[in-house]
């Protein structure tokens, strides 16, 4: 039994963990980054989205260097 509750709260932490990624964004090149990216952390990605969507939203496109 505490096996099962240890594995459902790990999978929740998991599911939570996933389901707060933020996205960064370059405001000159209208790029946004996953946090897998490597240019996640560039100085210049000062927009901060909630989603892929609300990135394509404001105009913004996928980096293609991940």
């Amino acid at each position: 039994m505490k096996y099962l509750i240890v594995l459902f709260l790990s999978s929740f932490l998991a599911f939570s963990a996933w389901a707060a990624t933020e996205y960064h964004g370059n405001r000159q090149s209208k790029i946004y980054h996953a946090p897998y990216c490597r240019y996640y952390d560039c100085k210049n990605c000062t927009a901060v989205f909630q989603s892929e969507e609300e990135a394509q939203n404001a105009g913004y496109r996928r980096c293609r260097r991940e």
